[in-house]
């Protein structure tokens, strides 16, 4: 009995082995094809990666790839959905932190400021700092409240406030 049990184990590790690196194999037929500008070939193998080996983390990756390709074209709706399929898909990892970025970061791009913030809410894991850095670009309403205290203590202030936020990348904010 223990024997047929250590048989089964070592035929499904080599049979999750053998998905593993079929996977693979199509997400390099995938660099290339994006490497090659060969839209349809990226389409079709991403889809397949999606259906047939979703346990994987080239699923994940295609998708970020297919939300990008989609956002190229001007398919909103269809990255909106590649990118949740990734942190709906593959848990507390650094792919689904980066789609809920990217994600917001695109509900943002097309003004649903609102909806990207809620996006933003939840389990970060350790990405504390760059899930604040993203909301702090998109809250208009801590931004009004600063602009606000800072009319309200010093009008040079406030023009420098506004001067550094407009020069400062990726909404960090110095205000010495």
């Amino acid at each position: 009995m223990i024997s047929l049990f250590i048989v089964g184990t070592h035929l499904f590790r080599k049979y999750q082995f053998q998905k593993r690196v079929e996977a693979s194999n199509i997400y390099q037929s995938m660099l290339a094809a994006v490497q090659n500008e060969d839209l349809d070939k990226v389409k079709a193998l991403g889809i397949q990666l999606e259906n047939c080996y979703k346990e994987t983390p080239y699923a994940q990756l295609s998708a970020l790839i297919l939300a990008k390709i989609a956002v190229d074209e001007g398919n909103i709706q269809a990255a909106i959905v590649e990118l949740r399929q990734v942190f709906c898909t593959c848990g507390q990892t650094l792919l689904s932190h980066v789609a809920k970025i990217r994600l917001a970061r695109l509900l943002h791009a097309i003004g649903d400021n609102k909806t990207a913030l809620k996006e933003l809410e939840g389990s970060k894991n350790g990405y504390e700092a760059l899930y604040e850095e993203v909301k702090g670009d998109y809250d208009e309403e801590r931004y009004e409240e600063i602009l606000e205290k800072a009319e309200g203590a010093n009008s040079d202030l406030t023009v420098s406030i506004e001067e550094k936020l407009r020069l400062t990348p990726f909404g960090m904010v110095c205000v010495s």
